[in-house]
């Protein structure tokens, strides 16, 4: 958590009475516009409540509806970080606690002539009132913006409760947006993460077959880097026969109605040689509209060339087999006449020796 005190600038502060509904608004548009982290969105909006409303301390408290906690997410004080007691910690709320009542209130919640609630959490002033109003959006209910005054005397002519009103709601508008941008980017950053660790190479194409995205992946494969293919047609590297393929199975897809498909192209290698890509594919549309086609190509030149291996040292076995079954039968027939050569010796030894005894 960014915690940061801005003093009051008396300038831009002025007589509430005086200053329109407008005027704050806008201003407090200006000072949360840009590209910000959620963090620093929350600490402005809390910094300039406690400024606007010259307030002695003022806080955000996020509320989540799944978990019934609440979480003390910016802070602007004269203590600073001293004000938050424990980092990150989640209130549990009950049914009749003072934040549950605050959550469900339709305007400001004052809460006068009370010591601060929740000190384990969070001090940000002695005896006094808190005012607080809850953030609301279409996404439903957002969380607190507190003020606390040591010396707050209830409403007086020029009471800034509808002002403090309109305020929140405009902050409830801008902590969704910043949200949803840091839910976006976070979901960017994952999904980058996947694409670039990828074994395969990712793709994405337009209507007319230019890149759009690119894998870092395809530099190992293909020699190109991601930039230098982005926005020059996939057939600047197949070859015309695979172009030539690959339009017409996506032109009988779209015609078919068809969400996925799958063809193989015949790639070209920076350096010249070819390389095999098997390519799996899912078409992209808009409210029905054709709008390109999304995929993973897998590079199947080594698949392929250890497939032609096995194939080659499979007819050299059945090879090498034909040959033992030859060399076997021809073991056996010299087996043979060497048994027929050994009864023939055998046959004639006898009759010798019988002669001669006679």
């Amino acid at each position: 958590m960014v915690l940061a005190e801005e003093p009051a600038d008396p300038g831009h502060a002025g007589d509430l009475g005086t200053r329109g509904t407008s005027e704050v608004l806008l201003e407090m548009a200006r000072l949360t516009a840009g590209p910000l982290e959620m963090v620093e969105v929350l600490q402005r909006i809390a910094r300039f409540a406690r400024r606007v409303f010259r307030a002695d301390g003022s806080a955000i408290f996020l509320y989540d509806a799944p978990s019934r906690t609440i979480t003390p997410a910016a802070v602007a004080c004269e203590k600073g970080e001293d004000a938050v007691v424990e980092e990150g910690i989640a209130l549990r709320l009950r049914e009749d606690s003072v934040f549950a009542k605050a959550l469900g209130a339709p305007g400001v919640f004052t809460l006068a002539g009370a010591q601060l609630l929740h000190r384990d959490i969070l001090d940000l002033s002695g005896p006094g009132a808190w005012r607080m109003v809850p953030l609301r959006a279409d996404a439903g209910t957002l969380g607190l913006l507190v003020l606390t005054n040591r010396h707050y005397q209830g409403p007086r002519e020029h009471d800034p409760g509808e002002l403090l009103s309109a305020v929140a709601s405009l902050a409830a508008v801008i902590i969704a947006k910043a949200r949803l941008i840091d839910h976006l980017e976070r979901s960017e950053a994952k999904y980058r993460n996947l694409t670039e660790n990828a074994s395969d190479i990712v793709f994405s194409l337009d209507t007319g077959g230019r890149f759009t995205f690119l894998s870092s992946r395809v530099r190992e494969v293909l020699g190109y880097t991601a930039e230098e293919l982005m926005g020059t047609y996939f057939s600047g590297i197949v070859t015309p026969e695979s172009w030539r393929e690959t339009t017409a199975l996506v032109r009988r897809a779209l015609a078919e109605g068809q969400d996925f498909l799958a063809y193989r192209w015949e790639a070209l290698h920076q350096g010249g040689n070819r390389v095999t890509l098997d390519v799996s594919a899912s078409i992209l549309r808009v409210h029905g509209e054709f709008q390109g086609q999304q995929g993973i190509a897998r590079d199947m030149t080594e698949s392929e060339r250890l497939a032609k291996e096995l194939a080659r040292r499979d007819r050299d076995l059945q090879v090498s087999q034909a040959r033992q079954s030859e060399l076997r039968d021809y073991l056996a027939l010299v087996t043979q006449v060497q048994e027929e050569e050994r009864r023939r010796i055998a046959r004639e030894l006898h009759d010798d020796t019988s002669q001669a005894l006679v």
